[in-house]
């Protein structure tokens, strides 16, 4: 299956979903897709984060997240991820996870071409599609190393998914509990090498094989 039908299947599949699941990415709205991105987070903060300080990092965001090349990706997304996590007390694992959803979006609604307007204004998305980061989570943990175990052991430990600290470390983290950039900066390498092997991006890889939806 290719990217667009993928992303078509996506955008059905979120919106079908029974409130307060429900989310809309059709069509375009920031604070639609900003509430969307924060609900996949906001279970592992307990108290989650006040209006303010929400409303900020959704302006924040949208106005980064156009700065992406594929040529400045890695170095300006780990920037927009520490920024993220040092204004909202989320951990890097949780502004990760934000963030990357926050792209996963943007990328879904390119391919699905269902704003032929949208996508004229964001020509930047298809640029930075084959570098894309995976949005990590429990899932993808689990999937990863179920499906991969000779790349991702040592990375992510057998049973309930924890992040390594280092390769075949005894200090591990859920991947909400992440403080460091370093352990998720190894495991998007080793997704995105995956995800080259397969002729595919790793948004792809993400959709087709380490996502699965509830």
């Amino acid at each position: 299956m290719k990217l667009e039908q993928l992303s078509l299947n996506f955008i059905k599949l979120l919106a079908s979903r029974k409130d307060p699941s429900k989310i809309r990415l059709h069509p375009y709205n920031s604070h639609d897709w900003f509430r969307g991105a924060y609900s996949t987070v906001m279970r592992t903060k307990p108290g989650g984060i006040p209006l303010s300080i929400r409303c900020s990092l959704m302006n924040f965001l949208f106005s980064q997240l156009p700065r992406l090349k594929p040529s400045n990706l890695d170095a300006i997304l780990k920037k927009i991820i520490q920024k993220t996590s040092k204004s909202s007390g989320l951990s890097i694992g949780q502004s990760q996870k934000l963030c990357n959803m926050l792209i996963k979006y943007h990328i879904a609604y390119y391919f699905s071409d269902l704003d032929k307007n949208w996508n004229h204004q964001n020509a930047w998305v298809k640029g930075v599609t084959p570098r894309a980061h995976v949005p990590i989570d429990k899932e993808v943990l689990k999937n990863a190393y179920l499906l991969y175990p000779k790349i991702f052991t040592g990375r992510i430990t057998k049973g309930y998914p924890r992040i390594s600290l280092t390769k075949d470390s005894k200090i591990s983290y859920a991947w909400s509990k992440v403080p460091i950039y370093n352990p998720i900066e190894v495991l998007q390498g080793h997704f995105r090498q995956l995800a080259k092997s397969k002729g595919i991006s790793p948004i792809e890889l993400e959709m087709r094989e380490l996502w699965r939806p509830p």
